[in-house]
């Protein structure tokens, strides 16, 4: 039985079991090796092992690429006294101990998102379609990117009037990586790092893209697009935003990304629930990469129709 012991007594241990965690999370514990703890959050926390970033959340703190998520949903309160930024990590032999947490995933299931289903011209468009009516009706946030996502929005943020010109650069770049033609992404910097919070808005609407492309099989634009991108991404964001990216960079992300680009392929009408997990991601990160995957597969849609 597994589940949080005692801690009436200084060698006491809260031994939690991983239930499932993501590709680069499995790849990332499995290697074992040795790090530290990078961030901590009042639900979750982020750990660094062997230069790879690893989130522990708790039961239905969601999946993703560097999610390890555990059985226990109590996680949040076990970290809150004993966890600080530092403090030493060990992974051995399927587990991962830090101080007297220990977090076991002998086996724990590798999460992997569902393979996009059938789409064409026809679904795609039908997709952003309904999203467009589904959003009209709903109230967008104002901070972050969202709003972009309305027809005729004029920014009035600073962040949205700093993203505007390089949101319509990329969607030039899109149409121009999709159609396999040479890129030139240096319009496209100022949108890497801007915005605060751990994924800036600008990454966020980056990484969408990135995903969505390979959502619709086209790896050789993702790659292109983050060959050129990843040198200035290195430098110009943060750590957490860079290892979310670089998932994003293999086609991965947090699982509620998956549901609603795929939704919006295959032609789905029923979009509000899934609107309602882009929404529970960050501050305005889901959206922000919403913003992202409808640039992409509005470009899509335009070479589609050239050829």
């Amino acid at each position: 039985m597994t589940g949080i012991m005692p801690a009436n007594t200084p060698t006491a241990r809260a031994v939690f079991r991983i239930a499932a965690m993501g590709a680069r999370a499995a790849r990332a514990l499995r290697d074992s090796g040795q790090g530290e703890v990078s961030a901590v959050f009042e639900r979750s926390f982020y750990v660094v092992i062997g230069g790879q970033w690893v989130c522990l959340v708790p039961r239905g703190g969601g999946l993703g690429p560097l999610n390890a998520q555990c059985a226990e949903g109590s996680l949040a309160e076990a970290i809150k006294s004993p966890l600080r930024v530092g403090d030493k990590a060990l992974c051995e032999n399927n587990s991962l101990r830090i101080g007297a947490l220990t977090f076991s995933f002998d086996g724990a299931a590798t999460w992997k998102p569902d393979e996009p289903g059938r789409r064409d011209r026809r679904t795609v468009t039908q997709g952003l379609d309904h999203l467009r009516q589904t959003i009209a009706s709903r109230e967008l946030p104002k901070e972050g990117l969202a709003e972009f996502l309305q027809a005729g929005f004029i920014p009035s943020t600073t962040v949205a009037k700093a993203a505007q010109e390089p949101l319509q650069n990329l969607r030039v770049l899109l149409r121009l990586a999709i159609g396999d033609s040479e890129t030139k992404i240096d319009s496209l910097l100022p949108l890497i790092g801007l915005g605060p919070g751990l994924t800036p808005s600008g990454d966020d609407v980056i990484g969408g893209a990135l995903i969505v492309l390979h959502l619709l099989g086209e790896d050789r634009a993702r790659d292109a697009l983050w060959a050129a991108l990843r040198p200035h991404a290195k430098t110009a964001t943060g750590d957490i935003s860079f290892a979310h990216l670089e998932a994003a960079a293999e086609g991965l992300g947090h699982e509620a990304m998956h549901r609603i680009g795929n939704a919006l392929m295959s032609g789905d009408d029923n979009l509000r629930e899934k609107l309602d997990a882009v929404h529970a991601i960050g501050h305005t990160s889901g959206w922000d990469a919403l913003v992202g995957i409808v640039a992409a597969l509005e470009a899509w849609l335009s070479v589609q129709a050239r050829r």
